[in-house]
């Protein structure tokens, strides 16, 4: 049966640079390695911690072997709580090191009971949640961060806090062949000390589809692991990542060149883009992985300012399963605009493509049926033309040179293209009939208003001439767009058969 989602207890991770630390003396800052954040202090001096909460302990590499005067002896410090007096303590013994460095949870304060605000004044508003605590004489010791246990309803987060989620918490929920490290052993690091995970469990997954699901109400999440590779080749693992069912960038844990080999703690393995603050889900699915993928802890932004505030009920209701989630299967978001984008330019040329063929056959219905043409004619005739018979009368004429006629192979045919022009723009009123070989039967309309084409316009038209035929027979190309002129008068055109080869000549193309 799957835990509840405790709000009596959260933990809050302060990192070592953060102002709640206060270092006096001998200390020493370094970056750049296995640390949270990634830097850590070690020294000799004193340093100071004060926050809001109920408890708190450090985290950091203990001191080195040669701080030990003897193999057997066990270093002391010193520790003040709120300014008291100082009490010895003692660095946690190490697991088969004797004595040994590891990077290890080395101090943890009691239970801290709260103090008045106002002297003789009594209720729960009148608290003070605030504490001090000074380590003295650390013996070389590091602090690389500290862990905040909050258990009041009205404790504050402060701005700019960090919940954390340890692997254990009910909040993570699993799915898939994970193993519950719930007593970690001391893990040998490499080049670093080796140590104990952050509070001293791991979920660990060896299988692709393991999975898990985490629900919080935040700003910004990160997840930490341990990089620990059995061989080079095997240094390597691959996650996806989904926040509220968006499939974020896979993960591809593969670290920098030269760190192909090294084994260490606090490992990022995920870090989400700035959120909503509301309640997210954030699912991890391992993709592939020839080594262990070691889960430490998740990280994440408040969006909450205490812990009474937490909406620990919408939280709750919201887990589904990490595994066979819709959400995960979705495309990455570049991929489905760039997907709407192409299906949106598809039918926009759809749409147009219709709308062309819509126009071109509702100026064919405009323009009425033309004379007949034949059966071996039709399959050579555009859809942008109409055809009409046309009558060569040769001339005497023959100054214009000749214009190439080329053959169409499927059809056996001769085209080259000339114009004509309108010779007037109306015929008089009183006119009965009137030459238009593309009307119908009846009449055409009167032709004065000033949509009809103008006299004087020019028009191309194709001029076709078969092997078999005689000159005396050609087809003309109307354009349909053409409404009813009244009277044509072709321009003169120089054709020639090449089979033929006549001689070159000009003619008056006469419409039946």
């Amino acid at each position: 049966m799957t835990s509840s989602i405790s709000s009596q207890q959260l933990f809050l991770i302060v990192d070592d640079q953060d102002p709640s630390f206060t270092f006096q003396g001998n200390w020493v800052t370094d970056g750049g390695g296995p640390w949270y954040n990634p830097t850590t202090h070690y020294g000799t001096g004193n340093f100071t911690f004060s926050f809001e909460g109920s408890s708190v302990a450090f985290i950091g590499n203990s001191p080195s072997k040669q701080a030990y005067p003897t193999p057997t002896s066990r270093l002391n410090y010193s520790v003040s709580i709120d300014n008291g007096p100082f009490t010895n303590a003692s660095f946690p013994s190490i697991e088969g090191q004797s004595p040994g460095q590891a990077y290890m949870q080395w101090y943890t304060s009691p239970t801290l009971a709260p103090s008045p605000s106002s002297p003789g004044v009594s209720g729960t508003e009148n608290v003070n949640h605030t504490h001090t605590v000074t380590i003295a004489q650390p013996q070389n010791a590091a602090v690389d961060m500290a862990l905040v246990t909050l258990t009041e309803s009205n404790m504050p987060i402060g701005i700019g806090a960090k919940v954390l989620v340890d692997d254990a918490d009910a909040a993570v929920r699993y799915e898939g062949s994970w193993d519950n490290v719930t007593d970690s052993p001391y893990l040998r690091y490499s080049p670093y000390p080796g140590g104990y995970p952050v509070m001293g469990t791991t979920h660990q997954a060896g299988e692709v589809g393991d999975c898990f699901e985490l629900r919080f109400a935040g700003t910004s999440v990160d997840v930490y692991g341990i990089w620990y590779p059995s061989t080079l080749s095997s240094a390597k693992v691959t996650l996806h990542a989904t926040l509220d069912g968006t499939l974020q960038s896979p993960s591809d844990g593969t670290q920098p060149v030269g760190r192909e080999n090294e084994k260490y703690q606090n490992f990022l393995l995920f870090s989400s883009p700035a959120l909503t603050p509301a309640v997210h889900t954030l699912t991890i699915t391992v993709q592939g992985t020839p080594m262990l993928f070691i889960l430490d802890y998740i990280t994440y932004t408040p969006a909450f300012a205490t812990l009474g505030e937490m909406p620990v009920r919408d939280i709750e209701k919201g887990y589904r399963g990490c595994m066979g989630r819709k959400e995960a299967k979705m495309l990455p978001v570049g991929l489905i605009v760039a997907v709407v984008l192409g299906l949106f330019t598809v039918g926009m040329l759809v749409i147009i493509g219709v709308w062309r063929y819509s126009r071109k056959t509702r100026a064919r219905r405009r323009m009425g049926h033309g004379t007949q043409q034949s059966s071996s004619s039709s399959s050579m005739l555009s859809t942008d033309y109409k055809p009409i018979t046309i009558t060569l009368i040769p001339a005497e004429d023959s100054d214009l040179p000749p214009t190439p006629i080329e053959k169409d192979a499927q059809t056996s045919q001769y085209q080259h293209q000339y114009h004509y022009t309108l010779n007037r723009h109306a015929d008089p009123l009183s006119s009965n009939r009137h030459t238009d070989p593309l009307a119908s039967d009846s009449d055409p309309p009167d032709c004065r208003s000033p949509s009809c084409p103008m006299q004087g316009t020019v028009y191309p038209h194709t001029h076709s001439l078969k092997d078999d035929s005689p000159e005396t027979e050609a087809l003309l190309y109307y354009p349909p767009r053409i409404r009813s002129p009244l009277s044509l008068k072709p321009n003169l055109v120089q054709h020639h058969s090449p089979a033929a080869s006549p001689p070159r000549r000009k003619d008056h193309l006469v419409l039946l």
